[in-house]
């Protein structure tokens, strides 16, 4: 199968709203990370992320989607893993709880459930020490479907008070 025609088949495949998410899933179709998926780090079925690996990685950036808190979800990223990998580093894309019906600050807890599941399990998982950054998309590039963070949000290395 050529990789155009390999492409044209994940695309139609996605079983998303294919329309919304156009610019997201012609990107995905082209990129092909491998990654321990849906790993939880809390009890609510929307704490899960996928850990992209890379053996060679200088660290791992953990990164929250866009979506204003009420839309998003992990498998409309693994083109950010695949940049992340691409630059050196592993890649932790993590989904998290949704309003309606979560509310302010649970997304907030979530995010800090995250950091710290991953600072307590990413030299077991990776084999490297746990230096973590996280990204966010800012909004304003979420709502354009341009989904180049540029902002870190919290950078550190080692163990982490949360």
């Amino acid at each position: 199968m050529t990789p155009m025609k390999a492409a044209l088949e994940r695309i139609a495949t996605r079983g998303q709203n294919w329309v919304s998410n156009a610019p997201l899933n012609l990107i995905n179709a082209v990129v092909h990370p491998t990654a321990l998926t849906d790993l939880e780090y809390g009890t609510h079925p929307r704490q899960r992320l996928d850990l992209y690996l890379n053996p060679r990685a200088s660290g791992t950036v953990m990164y929250l989607h866009g979506g204003y808190w009420d839309s998003g979800d992990k498998r409309d990223y693994p083109f950010m893993a695949d940049a992340l990998l691409s630059m050196g580093f592993n890649a932790a894309i993590v989904n998290y709880r949704l309003a309606p019906p979560a509310v302010f600050p649970d997304f907030v807890t979530d995010a800090a459930l995250a950091v710290r599941w991953l600072s307590e399990n990413l030299e077991r998982l990776t084999g490297q020490d746990a230096s973590l950054s996280c990204w966010v998309t800012p909004p304003e590039r979420t709502s354009r479907r341009c989904c180049a963070p540029r902002m870190i949000i919290w950078h550190g290395s080692g163990r982490l008070e949360v």
